[in-house]
């Protein structure tokens, strides 16, 4: 009868594994049809959005010298017009942004039709300057009453010139030419496109030219589609120049790479169905080996150990919070979900002044007065934090209570309430601190400080007045004087404001005695262009200002140090009657410096030039604040760095 049994098992067990393996085979053949034509929809994506990349790549390239070509056109040419330039600054200008600008073979200024003003070309791409020469005639008449870009054909496939008006006055009076080589983008944007054999890619100009081309020889012809293959394309457009990047990829590849996908997963299938195979196999062994009893008497001995275990925590927890409950610096009360004291420890006699009997059986409302400081009824605001405390079990609630002492004095006292378990019911634990002393020191504390800030805000608005009232003397006193007393008491002046707003500023927090650095910094700037101004010279200044905060000695310093650099910029940058541009910027030089930087764009330092009063001051200060301060020249200008630290 055994062995019927296990004949009619194993019968069962093969007939379940061959109906799993059927399963198997149908999963598999299923899922590969899926796979490929999954793959085949992805890798029709991939390379549409390779395509897509690579347009946006190549016209971001070229945008790039359209960018630069628009700065050149309408700013340092604004600048030449003026006479601000000479030829030779703007072409060192032009050789520099040539030089700057890969795959840029030349970028020509001509004044009329074939006619160059100023030009400049890279070694060996002396066709490129010629082909721009000789489009000039084209692109003059194209661009006429134009103002944005004409992009023609270059000297080879991958050049293209790019023409730009200039306009003075909104007429233009010329044209810039740059001559672009888009080789260094083919190579980055294009050539990756072709992967393998069979993968290939287009770069296609007007009439379908092929302009380059991953298959050696195609350059140069009209393109022609060869079946069996699909393709993506994507066109776009280089100032009006109409392009499109275009790849394709031949049925044999892609059915290659289909088979190369459909192997690994062959393989990885097979891994998985051996593994899950093997894992079967142990398990079931596992399981066969197990001893029931085994099984069983662990359960029981674990179960034994663990009710031991905890009768023993129980026990020696009820000893610890006995422990602590008599033994505690606070009164603690006991309290039913009702709010009725069952238990209290000997503090309150001490804290409460009542005696642990008498307060059984009553509420802490009975020990209280009528109403609470904020006007509620004790009875309310009792009943209130006990259900607050149940509903938030087993955070812990914490707030002020007023109570009663015996003899009816009124005490203040901190109440923490939490739920906890005694004798196994739910009850409420109370403990209470008097901090009526703690409280009434506080609020004289509160008092002091605001006491102290109001003596300090008119501190320092009595010093800033003062600091006015002598900038005012000065003002009186330089109308009796000669031009040149009037000069050094009008910059003494100066100083003395930029001194006076530090002040001000502090005033605005005197707890802290903290200047925020951007409206500080405006205002020095604001005071220094407008002494500038009353000696005729008219600056433009910009700020870049980080949110710095400074102590108000480190604010003086820099105020000061500021005023001293924007003035010098005033006085020997730009002659009197003229005007410029003066960089201003402040910001974070490391975790913890600073640094201020003053520009000018105007004459340079003079031969022998020398510290004066004004730059010894500022050295002085900024020895002050463990700063350095450095000058030197720049091209154009003078450039005045102070880096000092910060807290």
């Amino acid at each position: 009868m055994a062995s019927a049994r296990t004949r009619a098992v194993a019968s069962y067990a093969i007939s379940a594994l061959a109906l799993i393996v059927a399963v198997f085979a149908t999963a598999q053949v299923s899922v590969a049809l899926y796979v490929q034509v999954s793959y085949r929809n992805f890798a029709a994506r991939t390379r549409e959005l390779e395509v897509v990349a690579a347009s946006g790549a190549i016209s971001e390239y070229v945008k790039n010298f359209i960018d630069h070509a628009k700065v050149i056109t309408g700013f340092s040419f604004g600048e030449y017009f003026l006479g601000k330039r000479s030829d030779q600054s703007m072409h060192n200008l032009l050789e520099e942004v040539r030089k700057r600008l890969s795959g840029c073979e030349g970028i020509v200024y001509l004044d009329a039709p074939t006619r160059v003003r100023l030009g400049t070309t890279a070694k060996g791409a002396e066709g490129a300057l010629s082909s721009l020469v000789a489009g000039s005639a084209a692109a003059w008449i194209a661009t006429a009453g134009a103002t944005d870009s004409f992009v023609a054909a270059g000297e080879s496939l991958l050049d293209f010139n790019c023409y730009f008006p200039i306009l003075r006055d909104g007429r233009r009076t010329g044209l810039l030419g740059l001559a672009i080589d888009i080789t260094p983008a083919i190579r980055r944007y294009l050539v990756p496109l072709q992967t393998r054999a069979g993968h290939d890619a287009f770069l296609l100009g007007k009439g379908g030219t092929v302009l380059w081309s991953s298959l050696p020889g195609a350059a140069g012809s009209a393109f022609e589609a060869v079946e069996d293959t699909a393709f993506a394309e994507r066109p776009f457009s280089i100032g009006g120049y109409s392009l499109r990047v275009l790849v394709s990829d031949t049925r044999a590849a892609v059915l290659a790479l289909i088979d190369r996908q459909e192997v690994l997963r062959t393989v990885v299938v097979a891994l998985i169905a051996s593994l899950f195979v093997a894992t079967v196999a142990l398990m079931a062994r596992l399981y066969r080996s197990e001893s029931r009893r085994r099984v069983l008497d662990d359960a029981r001995r674990e179960l034994t150990e663990r009710v031991r275990s905890r009768d023993f925590e129980l026990v020696e927890s009820e000893i610890r919070y006995r422990a602590l409950f008599e033994g505690a610096s606070d009164a603690i009360l006991l309290l039913s979900e009702a709010g009725v004291i069952f238990r209290c420890n000997d503090r309150v006699l001490s804290v409460l002044g009542h005696e642990p009997q008498a307060m059984i059986g009553k509420t802490p409302a009975d020990f209280s007065p009528v109403r609470q400081p904020d006007g509620t009824s004790s009875v309310d605001t009792c009943a209130a934090v006990i259900r607050r405390a149940l509903e938030l079990s087993p955070e812990t609630v914490s707030f002020v209570w007023r109570g009663l002492r015996k003899g009816g004095e009124e005490r203040d006292f901190q109440v923490s309430l939490s739920t906890v378990m005694a004798g196994g019911i739910n009850c409420l634990q109370g403990i209470l601190r008097d901090v009526t002393e703690q409280r009434q020191q506080m609020s004289d504390l509160r008092e002091a400080l605001e006491h102290r800030e109001i003596l300090l805000h008119e501190l320092h608005h009595r010093v800033k007045n003062n600091l006015q009232f002598i900038v005012s003397l000065l003002d009186l006193q330089r109308g009796f004087e000669p031009e040149a007393v009037q000069k050094a008491l009008r910059r003494a002046q100066g100083r003395i404001a930029a001194l006076a707003e530090a002040y001000l500023a502090a005033a605005e927090v005197p707890e802290t005695l903290i200047v925020e650095t951007p409206a500080f910094i405006g205002t020095i700037v604001r005071l220094a262009r407008g002494e500038a101004a009353i000696a005729g010279v008219w600056l433009d200044t910009t700020i870049a200002c980080e949110d710095l905060r400074l102590s108000l000695d480190t604010a003086v310093s820099i105020g000061l140090v500021l005023r001293e650099l924007v003035d010098n910029a005033a006085r020997y940058a730009y002659a009197p009657g003229s005007g410029g541009v003066v960089e201003i910027s402040l910001a974070r030089d490391g975790p913890s410096r600073a640094r201020l930087t003053v520009r000018d764009r105007g004459r340079g330092m003079a031969e022998g030039w020398k510290d004066g009063l004004g730059l010894t001051i500022a050295r002085a200060l900024a020895e002050q604040i463990m700063g350095t301060l450095e000058i030197a020249p720049a091209d154009p200008g003078v450039e005045a760095s102070l880096g000092f630290p910060i807290g």
